[in-house]
């Protein structure tokens, strides 16, 4: 599957990823680039599929890390 690769390296327009988000103990979730230009701080951010804390938490908690998703199954 590849190694944990630090935020900065990760290719924005790739569609979704793999983030560690610092949130609470930390957390992988399946993110993607969001370049919403009526966003607060961050803008543009990275964005989760599923996230239930709200908009205004996902933009304080942004990845640290990313790696690419597995293969699906055949």
């Amino acid at each position: 599957m590849g190694e944990w690769q630090p935020i900065e390296t990760a290719p924005l327009e790739s569609g979704q990823l793999l983030g560690w988000f610092p949130l609470r103990d930390g957390g992988v979730y399946i993110m993607h680039w969001d370049n919403d230009s009526y966003a607060s701080k961050p803008r543009p951010h990275w964005g989760v599929y599923g996230w239930m804390w709200g908009r205004k938490t996902l933009r304080d908690f942004q990845p640290t890390h990313w790696m690419p998703l597995p293969e699906p199954p055949q």
